[in-house]
Order: structure tokens, then C-alpha cells, then sequence
């Protein structure tokens, strides 16, 4: 049985009456979490043809949704994330890609081209009891794969072992969680498809706290991010960059009681952490962390009790346990003093490898086979007090509040409605702020509202430009590639007559 598991069994019995997991009016304890998911683990088990087979949750968010990857976990398979903001065609790519045995979902009904089964609707009495020996799991099995966008127009999904999540849950529980004795209410803001949640479910369950889960309404607006804070109490609560960004915009009437909070996802500027405590939360600990998916969540942590900066990047802090980060130059030696590189995670929070089609390289491999090492394809250097900071991408990809975007994943869509060349660039200023297409025009009628419906079939939500400007052709630079300056020229001219249309997302 794995460590996971076999906390939760303990919890169950030493502190079986306290709320394990709180959904608005839902509410459910240790014990019955237990007991829930062993039924639901012993009918599970007879759909499945055996052990580590994939399994797509794609549910409605809330306590069931936990219960399931409980589940599916305790049948030693693992889970696929998909919560119902995903396009159900983008679930459908998603499903052939990775080869699922199941998909488990209150969302999707037997006319759809995949094996449904429904907790609500499908039976799951079984008789006896979901024995503890049955659980056969260890260290190297894959627990959960975290779908995320791709260069080659297909997402790509990220294989994560109980041996990352056994590490993460113990790195979290030094720093912090073993600081506290008494029951502590861990806020939850991210979805269950974006992997920042994967530390918050479960350090919480690991360690007998109760998880607050917000609904959807809460993550888009300042104020209710702010109200959800004080309301349950909380003493930790996940934010992105931009989450500090909404609530410094909304603000609310009440301070903030909030005394932890983790931030991630996005570049973090010292200038925020001070904004926000002197508008909101004189008070509050933050601790910046980071981390690519593929090596489960996150791999560093800063500490932060007082701000010492006006301005520039928050240092991304010191390596999670069992954890070496390096950064490399071009010629592959590190990069000392001011040098620039690549930064390079090695050891126990690398993930087990990409999995399906997806072909994506940037990790290491031993002679064995087994994945050691991740290339981050971000551009670092250490500060005069060998802190790590992140500059850049070496590559295309962008994050918007904290999700990882391939913009080359947005363009290979666009062509296939289009059939023309395209290119979609992130602009992030005062002023303009989002993804833009811009499109040549073709023997094919493309206008917003054909490229609107085509896009929002397959890619997520954020993925989906905000504004289309249709070009003749592309402007290219003396190396006769594209010309991002010259797009940013043109976009931002008044006088360049073109065609221009917002798209609601």
C-alpha cells in the first residue's frame, strides 16, 4: 500500500469525525471518505482489466471528484483530470491519446464514443468490504497524468509517480504542515486539471487538515477570492500572480485574515508582494514556489516574512527534498555569476515521462530508461546572493494566470479551420494585455465567428485569442522569420485599417 494511502486509512481512525472536505453546503469526514471510496474502489475494480490502466475523471467539480481519484488510485490505475470546463472534443483527443480503459463522468452519457461510467447512476453495492491487501501499489507507479498544451497542436500528458507526490507531500510537511498540531482549513482556488491543486489535496488529506474547495465563480473575481479567505477561515490558500492582481482590484470591505499563501504559476514581482501588504494583508506569509508539471508541481520554495525589495523578480528559494537544480549555458557547463542558462531539475520530484503519442523531449534519461533529469526551458541566473531567478522562455510558451499555453498548439488549430499561415503572438502591457491571431488571408472564408466555433471545440477556454487581425501576409525579419516587432507595430497602429474582431471568452 502505498504512504498515501495508508495515512488516509490512519486518519480515518484517529480522527474519523473531522471534516475531511468541505464543498459549499457539502460536507464529508475522514471516516466516511474512507468508507465511500473503498465501495467505490471495489466496483470500480471490476470494470478495470487490471493494474495501472489510465482512468479520465471528467466530472463536475466537488467532494466526488476527490473521491474518485482516491478510487481509482486504491485500484493501483491512475487518473486523468478533466474537469468540465474542457471542451468535450478536447476530451475526446485526449481519451484516444492516452488509450483509456474508462472515463468516469456525471457530464457524458452513453451516445458519446467512449466507456462511461457514472458513480450516481451505475451500481456500486458490493459485498463486503475493499480490502487493505488488495492495494498493491508502490513507489514507481504512475498516480495521476496532468494534460497540458502542446507544440505540435495535440496536448500532451505529463506522468507523475507516487514516489513525486511522496515527496512533495513530505517537502511541504518540513516547511510547514508539521508546524501546526491542531486542525488547520487549506483553501483550494485551482482546478483539479491544473496541477497547482495536486499539493493542496493532498498535503491536506495527508496530514488530517480540512480541504476547502472553491467553486468556479471564486478563482475570477478579487473579491470573492478575498471573501473565501476570511469566510472558512483559512490558514493556507493557493493564488497565482494574477489571483494578487484581481483582488488588488477588487478589494474588499474586511482585511484579510489569510496567514499563508502560496504563489505560483506565473513570475512573481516584489512589487505586487508589497501592494498587497499595504492594501490587504499586513500580515501574511508568503511562500513563492516553482515548478514545471513535469516535475510535480513545484521543486523550489521561498519563504517570504518581509519584503527587502522594491522591485524585480521574487528568487524561486531553495530545492525541494532529494531535489538538485542547476543551471546550464548553451555549451552545457553552469552558468556562474551573472551567466544566463537553462535551468535543469534533477532528482525525486521528475516525473515518470510524457505518455500516448506525444513525442515532447526535455527529459533526461538514465541508461536504464528511467527518466532523472527535466529541462525547464526557462532562462535563469543566480543574483548576487545565489538566489535563482527566472527571466524568460527559451521557447514560444506562455502563462497566463498560471497555465502553461503552447502557442504553436493555438496556431496548428487556426490553420486546420483556415487553411492559411498564422501566428499568435501574447502581448503583456498596461494597455493590451492577451493572445492575438494574426491571420493571412486565404482562397478559404475565415472570419471570427468560423475560427470562434472551430477553436472553441478543442481548446480550453484561455487558449482562445482574444482579438483576430487578418494580414496579407506575415511581416519577417533579415533572418526571414517572423517578425513579433513589427506585428506589435501593426497591431498598435490606428492608421492600419485592418480588420479587427473581439472575441468573448
Amino acid at each position: 500500500m502505498s504512504n498515501f494511502l495508508r495515512r488516509l486509512r490512519i486518519n480515518a481512525e484517529q480522527y474519523g469525525d473531522r471534516e475531511a472536505i468541505v464543498f459549499g453546503t457539502q460536507r464529508i469526514t475522514y471516516k466516511k471518505l474512507e468508507e465511500e471510496t473503498d465501495k467505490l474502489a471495489a466496483a470500480l475494480s471490476k470494470r478495470l482489466s487490471g493494474k495501472q490502466v489510465p482512468v479520465i475523471i471528467y466530472h463536475s467539480r466537488g467532494i466526488d471528484f476527490i473521491k474518485i481519484m482516491l478510487a481509482v488510485i486504491k485500484c493501483d490505475c491512475f487518473y486523468i483530470p478533466l474537469e468540465e470546463i474542457y471542451p468535450v472534443d478536447r476530451v475526446r483527443t485526449i481519451y484516444r491519446d492516452i488509450n483509456a480503459e474508462i472515463i468516469i463522468s456525471d457530464l457524458l452519457d452513453s451516445d458519446y464514443d467512449m466507456k462511461v461510467f457514472n458513480p450516481e447512476t451505475d451500481s456500486i453495492v458490493e459485498d463486503g468490504s475493499w480490502k487493505a491487501e488488495k492495494i498493491g501499489r508502490n513507489d514507481q507507479d504512475i498516480i495521476y497524468v496532468m494534460y497540458t498544451s502542446g507544440t505540435t497542436g495535440m496536448p500532451k500528458g505529463i506522468a507523475i509517480k507516487d514516489e513525486n507526490v511522496d515527496n512533495l507531500i513530505n517537502t511541504f510537511g518540513r516547511i510547514l504542515y508539521n508546524h501546526f498540531e491542531e486542525n488547520i482549513n487549506v483553501g483550494l482556488i485551482a482546478p483539479f486539471s491544473f496541477d497547482t491543486s495536486v499539493k493542496q489535496i493532498y498535503c491536506a488529506l495527508y496530514y488530517a487538515k480540512t480541504l476547502v474547495i472553491a467553486d468556479y465563480t471564486v478563482r475570477s473575481f478579487g473579491r470573492k477570492i478575498h471573501d473565501f479567505h476570511n469566510k472558512h477561515a483559512l490558514t493556507i490558500c493557493d493564488a497565482t500572480p494574477s489571483h494578487i492582481k484581481l483582488m488588488l482590484i477588487q478589494k474588499s470591505k474586511q482585511p484579510s485574515k489569510l496567514p499563508y499563501l502560496f504563489i505560483g504559476g506565473e513570475n512573481l514581482q516584489w512589487s505586487l508582494l508589497k501592494e498587497y501588504r499595504e492594501q490587504i494583508n499586513r500580515d501574511c506569509k508568503f511562500v513563492n514556489l516553482y515548478g514545471p508539471t513535469e516535475c510535480c508541481v513545484d521543486v523550489s520554495y521561498n519563504f517570504i516574512d518581509e519584503i527587502s525589495h522594491d522591485h524585480g523578480s521574487v528568487p524561486i528559494g531553495k530545492e525541494f527534498d532529494n531535489t538538485t537544480l542547476v543551471i546550464q549555458d548553451e555549451n552545457g557547463q553552469s552558468a556562474l555569476n551573472d551567466g544566463i542558462g537553462e535551468l535543469i531539475v534533477y532528482g525525486k520530484q521528475v516525473g515518470f515521462g510524457y505518455v500516448g503519442n506525444n513525442k515532447a523531449d526535455g527529459y533526461i534519461f538514465n541508461d536504464d530508461g528511467v527518466a532523472i533529469g527535466y529541462r525547464t526551458g526557462d532562462l535563469a541566473r543566480y543574483d548576487d546572493e545565489h538566489n535563482i531567478i527566472i527571466l524568460s522562455r527559451k521557447d514560444r510558451q506562455v502563462k497566463i494566470n498560471g497555465y502553461r499555453i503552447e502557442l504553436g498548439e493555438i496556431e496548428s488549430r487556426i490553420k486546420d479551420c483556415c487553411g492559411t499561415q498564422c501566428h499568435v503572438a501574447y502581448f503583456n502591457s498596461e494597455k493590451k494585455a492577451g493572445l492575438i491571431a494574426f491571420v493571412v488571408k486565404g482562397p478559404k472564408e475565415c472570419n471570427k465567428n468560423k475560427l470562434n466555433d472551430h477553436l472553441i471545440k478543442y481548446l480550453m477556454p484561455y487558449m482562445i485569442p482574444k482579438e483576430y487581425v487578418f494580414l496579407d501576409s506575415l511581416p519577417l525579419n533579415t533572418n526571414g522569420k517572423i517578425d513579433e516587432k513589427k506585428l506589435r507595430d501593426i497591431y498598435d497602429s490606428e492608421k492600419a485599417g485592418l480588420v479587427r474582431a473581439t472575441v468573448n471568452t
